[in-house]
């Protein structure tokens, strides 16, 4: 998002680690605030918006305006965070 300092994501050399989809947010308005929490707390984390530029501002429905995207290890405090409940396991 224009204007916002970025969080470094840390990176190990000993292993490959993968970004994950952590939380599904609702809307920019969510995504502003949720961002501005982590880059408080400096846990490395990405928002990525589900708009496709190509179709304008189409959004699939049912999924959400994007995702935040983090490292396993900070998924559970990220929710934390943020308020959501952890998944629940099938």
């Amino acid at each position: 998002m224009k204007g916002r300092k970025a969080v470094r994501l840390r990176s190990s050399q000993k292993e490959d680690r993968k970004l994950r989809s952590v939380l599904i947010l609702r809307s920019f308005a969510e995504a502003q605030v949720i961002e501005a929490r982590l880059a408080e707390q400096q846990i490395p984390a990405l928002v990525r918006s589900f708009n496709d530029p190509a179709f304008g501002s189409f959004w699939r429905r049912g999924e959400g305006w994007g995702e935040v995207l983090a490292f396993e290890e900070d998924a559970e405090e990220i929710r934390r965070i943020c308020g959501e409940p952890p998944p629940e396991e099938p």
